[in-house]
């Protein structure tokens, strides 16, 4: 969900753009459903309602300018103007970075995110039901506007790290992060598509490291002239693992509304072959 702030690169930062760039959707997006759940935009492209069946339905809340304070489980306040700011420590190019953001204060939890120099302080602070309180403090580095690095100690030799690059639009470029202990290294690499307009991952790698073996392996990402996926190949020393998306069918807006899969597990062989589809309507 994009806070669109009106300071900081607002035409050409990936970050400012709405929902449904983030979801590769095409036109005025009212309702998106899909397996069970229902997504619903306002007319500025921003998630106002997400409903999954049998669960309570999530509400967005949004200020006159168009920022976000509120998803139900959290409010936001934005104080760090000309920063972009991780959502979450760990998988941060999944989870994104929102402009501006200083703070995520849910109803048992908080998380602060101060600057000093030119580190983030990222301060988590969590209240158990008998009223105990605990912190910590993950210290990200930052060139500039973005979050580049950071290793987080659990204990002496245990710990999890974040390296990242970006593009001149805010995207990621390499996105690299894992777990190390003793005797133990791991890291996953997402390296990403120079597209203008959409994050789309190109490369994914996974590196394990003990003191007895080595396991790596990669997947390669296809994308159609429509920048829909159809291939993810992934292999290792000894295996590989291939799904295929095929027989897309689009509406007039450009966005698929079924697709086929099947994959291949070490086997020449196609097999469990399955349809996905969505309904999606439109604002007139």
């Amino acid at each position: 969900m994009a806070c669109e702030p009106k300071d900081i690169d607002e035409k050409s930062n990936y970050w400012t753009t709405n929902a449904l760039v983030r979801l590769q959707l095409k036109g005025a997006v009212k309702t998106i459903s899909q397996n069970d759940v229902t997504t619903e935009f306002n007319r500025l492209g921003q998630v106002v309602k997400i409903i999954r069946q049998g669960m309570s339905d999530v509400i967005y809340t949004y200020n006159s300018d168009g920022v976000l304070i509120s998803d139900g489980n959290y409010t936001f306040e934005y104080t760090n103007f000309g920063k972009y700011i991780p959502n979450f420590r760990f998988h941060i190019n999944e989870a994104g970075l929102t402009p501006n953001l200083s703070a995520m204060i849910g109803d048992a939890t908080r998380t602060d995110f101060t600057f000093v120099g030119d580190s983030l302080w990222m301060i988590t602070q969590n209240t158990n039901c008998a009223n105990e309180v605990y912190k910590d403090t993950v210290k990200i580095y930052y060139a500039d506007k973005y979050p580049t690095s950071y290793v987080f100690n659990y204990d002496v030799s245990n710990g999890e790290f974040m390296r990242a690059t970006y593009q001149a639009n805010g995207m990621f470029d390499v996105y690299t992060e894992g777990f190390f202990s003793e005797g133990y290294y791991s890291e996953r690499i997402s390296t990403y598509k120079k597209d203008p307009k959409y994050m789309l991952i190109e490369k994914y790698e996974i590196n394990d490291t003990t003191s007895f073996s080595t396991m790596n392996s990669v997947t390669i990402f296809t994308y159609n002239d429509k920048k829909d996926l159809i291939r993810e190949s992934e292999s290792s020393a000894d295996s590989y693992f291939i799904i295929e998306y095929y027989d897309y069918v689009y509406d007039e807006q450009g966005n698929w509304t079924s697709r086929k899969s099947h994959n291949q597990n070490n086997s020449p062989v196609w097999e469990n072959e399955e349809v996905e589809t969505r309904t999606i309507t439109y604002f007139e």
